[in-house]
């Protein structure tokens, strides 16, 4: 006779076979399976809707309406390409503005034939989550570590009204920058 742990631990892992067979890559991290999205179309002839660009470690959506509904279901849980940008965006991957490259998203370690490099890409907001150590504010004795962690690495609206200006509701945007060699 079965006890609750074991048929709890069966309805598990049943659960993750059953998300494995629709898509295999179900529990790879999101840059392996970029990675071998683009390889598999590549060799399936789908390069005409996202590709590696030549020999460098950029990539291109030529065609976002069939990346949507051809590519990305077979790889990823996200159904709108705005996901799947927000994911290369929180993983650190630059859009390439101008250019040959116009509109093409490149990593340093994210390199056409080496997929053991996308291995080591790591989630930026996880990074961010590591370093929530920062000290409040000058001049706020009251405001506490993770307040101020907060406000430092989010996006934030601003509704005071800056001196000299008649707008109201600034934006204030901190970002990341990774210097590509």
């Amino acid at each position: 006779m079965l006890n609750n742990l074991d048929l709890a631990s069966l309805k598990a892992a049943a659960e993750q076979k059953k998300a494995t067979r629709k898509r295999p890559n179900a529990l790879m991290p999101f840059p392996q399976k970029l990675h071998k999205m683009l390889t598999d179309v590549e060799q399936e002839g789908f390069d005409h809707i996202v590709s590696w660009l030549g020999a460098s470690n950029a990539f291109r959506i030529h065609d976002p309406v069939q990346f949507v509904k051809q590519i990305m279901p077979r790889y990823f849980k996200q159904s709108h390409i705005r996901s799947c940008q927000r994911q290369f965006n929180n993983y650190g991957f630059k859009r390439i503005i101008g250019g040959p490259l116009d509109g093409a998203y490149q990593h340093p370690k994210f390199v056409q034939g080496k997929p053991e490099l996308a291995k080591q890409i790591i989630r930026i907001a996880a990074l961010n989550n590591a370093n929530k150590s920062i000290p409040p504010s000058p001049g706020r004795a009251d405001a506490s570590p993770s307040a101020s962690a907060r406000t430092k690495s989010s996006n934030r609206v601003i509704s005071k009204k800056k001196p000299g200006s008649n707008m109201i509701g600034d934006i204030d945007f901190t970002m990341s920058l990774i210097v590509i060699p």
